[in-house]
C-alpha cells in the first residue's frame, strides 16, 4: 500500500476502508443473528457485543466516505509533473485536515523553502489554506512561502521553476514534508 504523500494512496486507503467496513457490518450482523437464534429475542448479550463492535465499524465506515469523496488524481497527470519537476519533494494525494474543514490537494512541490500545492477544489479559499498550511509549518521552518493554485498549468510552471540543489543537503524539504504529512489525513 502507498504510503501517505505518494501517489495511489487515496485510492488504496479507500479500498482498505471499504474492505474494512463491511467486514465490520457483516460482524455486526453475524452477532445480532447468532444471538436472536441463540436467546430468540433482540435484548442479549450478543446485541451488545454488535453495539460494541459498531463504534470502530462506523468510525471506519466514515473514512470510506471521505475517501469516496477525495480520489487519487490522474496517473498521467503525476507522471508528467514528475518529469518536468527539478525536485525530489513532489507529494500527491494529499488530504489535509484543519479544525474547520478538510482541504483536498492533488499534488505539493517542495524545493528549498518554498511549497506549491495544487487542488481540483474551486470552492476552496486558497488563502485561508495557505495562511493555514505556512502557519503549521512555521513551527519548524521560519522562512516559508505557500502558495496554492487550482490550475494545473500553474503547477506545472511552477515545477519548471523551482531550484534543484545540485548536492547537498535536503533537510529543510524534509522537515516541509514531514510536517504536511502530520496534516494529512
Amino acid at each position: 500500500m502507498p504510503q501517505k504523500g505518494e501517489y495511489g494512496y487515496l485510492n488504496a486507503r479507500m479500498k482498505k476502508q471499504a474492505g474494512l467496513s463491511i467486514f465490520g457490518l457483516a460482524i455486526i450482523i453475524a452477532t445480532i443473528v447468532v444471538g436472536y437464534l441463540r436467546y430468540h429475542t433482540r435484548a442479549n448479550i450478543f446485541t451488545i457485543a454488535a453495539a460494541l463492535v459498531a463504534i470502530p465499524t462506523a468510525k471506519v465506515l466514515v473514512g470510506f466516505i471521505i475517501c469516496i469523496k477525495n480520489k487519487s488524481p490522474e496517473r498521467t497527470q503525476y507522471d508528467r509533473l514528475k518529469e518536468i519537476a527539478k525536485t525530489p519533494y513532489i507529494l500527491s494525494d494529499l488530504l489535509l485536515t484543519s479544525r474547520e474543514n478538510m482541504m483536498p490537494f492533488e499534488f505539493a512541490i517542495i524545493s528549498a523553502n518554498n511549497l506549491c500545492l495544487y487542488t481540483t477544489n474551486k470552492k476552496m479559499d486558497k488563502r485561508k489554506a495557505e495562511n493555514y498550511i505556512r502557519d503549521y509549518i512555521k513551527a519548524e521552518v521560519k522562512n516559508i512561502n505557500v502558495k496554492v493554485v487550482d490550475d494545473y498549468n500553474a503547477i506545472i510552471k511552477a515545477a519548471a521553476r523551482m531550484v534543484v540543489k545540485e548536492k547537498g543537503n535536503y533537510d529543510t524539504e524534509e522537515t516541509i514534508k514531514n510536517t504536511l504529512l502530520i496534516l494529512q489525513y
